[in-house]
């Protein structure tokens, strides 16, 4: 996965190795999967902050994408947006039409489980 982020920020997976990475996908109009993305950056931030927290959403409006962070009050740093919202390749690859999804991966970018939340998460780290 390569993005472009806020602030001049790409979003390349691989540069990553080494951490333990949340992969969250989400978007604005989406009520749980928004809900989800605050729940997982607040709970990582507060008891696994050696967790890197990485979430996509799909908004096809920047400006939307970027006052949802601000309502959600979570830092920019790893939230990336594709604006090709539901036509992204991203979006398509991963089969996020049936839902949207989240991806614990491991130091070495494998899926080590998903669809996690904060209960699962205590449980696997």
């Amino acid at each position: 996965i390569v993005l472009n982020g806020l602030e001049g920020k790409n979003l390349d997976l691989n540069d990553y190795k080494g951490e333990k990475v949340v992969l969250n996908f989400w978007a604005a109009y989406d009520a749980s999967s928004r809900a989800r993305n605050v729940q997982l950056h607040n709970f990582l931030k507060e008891y696994f902050p050696d967790v890197t927290f990485v979430s996509v959403a799909f908004d096809e409006n920047e400006n939307v994408f970027e006052k949802t962070l601000l309502l959600d009050e979570i830092e920019s740093a790893n939230q990336f947006c594709d604006t090709a919202g539901t036509q992204s390749d991203i979006y398509k690859k991963f089969r996020l039409n049936k839902e949207f999804k989240n991806y614990l991966l491991d130091e070495n970018g494998v899926i080590r489980a998903i669809n996690l939340t904060p209960e699962k998460l205590q449980n696997l780290l």
